[in-house]
């Protein structure tokens, strides 16, 4: 397999642009390994591609992400190959299932026991949603992230299409985050939707960062670590 070299520096990438961008640099070997510091300036004729510069945000492709699993740079358990998609890995539906019922009380985000109060819960195969009901449910992953890696939970096409939506605004992952994820799902539908315990539901984008000083893990004030179920909110915690 013919190797790859890209630039770190921008510069190099448009020295034919400036006469100021024409200065020596190191270059890096892009095989299906990984990075290989090559140390220095590329031999003619070899293939540039588009740079990635160490610490810049970069999504993690299909071989990367089965390469950082396979070495426990990324936590996922249970974990199924055949779940790694082109830029992403799919994430299926746990049976852990939590919903308000409805009622005129009104939740006060630092109020506790009005965030607590009238909510069902059970564990099951499957879940009707009603049309136009909230539901908090679990993924049957378990995800540990390093200090350098952070991901997105999307939704999956195919079930959007349905009319059943993933997450409100909750869909960021901090490096360092260890745990089940909690969905926010609604049936924005006008007729019910029936999901199952162990159907991809949806998937996570990883990308890569500069080291957080303080990942997740390390946080004195992280609510939701090692989280195990569809959590509620707990944000009364944030009430000084």
């Amino acid at each position: 397999m013919r190797e790859e070299v890209v630039f770190p520096d921008p510069c190099v990438k448009a020295k034919m642009e400036s006469a100021r961008c024409m200065q020596p640099v190191a270059a890096v070997m892009v095989s299906r390994q990984g990075l290989i510091n090559l140390d220095r300036n590329p031999v003619p004729g070899e293939i540039i591609t588009d740079h990635h510069q160490p610490g810049t945000p970069m999504i993690l492709v299909d071989w990367q992400l089965r390469d950082r699993i396979a070495r426990g740079h990324i936590k996922i358990d249970p974990y199924d190959l055949k779940l790694v998609q082109p830029n992403s890995v799919d994430i299926r539906l746990g049976n852990h299932f939590v919903w308000y019922n409805p009622g005129s009380q009104v939740i006060d985000p630092y109020d506790k026991t009005s965030v607590t109060a009238d909510v069902g819960e059970t564990h099951a195969n499957s879940f009707v949603l009603m049309p136009g009901q909230f539901v908090l449910a679990e993924t049957l992953e378990c995800i540990g992230l390093p200090d350098n890696i952070v991901a997105t939970i999307e939704g999956k096409s195919s079930i959007a299409r349905l009319g059943v939506t993933l997450h409100q605004t909750g869909g960021w992952i901090d490096a360092g985050f260890r745990g089940t994820i909690t969905l926010e799902m609604a049936n924005v539908n006008a007729r019910p939707v029936k999901v199952y315990a162990g159907m991809p539901i949806g998937q996570l984008v990883f990308y890569t960062t500069e080291r957080a000083e303080n990942p997740y893990d390390k946080k004195t004030d992280a609510k939701y670590l090692d989280q195990r179920q569809a959590t509620l909110s707990r944000y009364p915690g944030n009430k000084k």
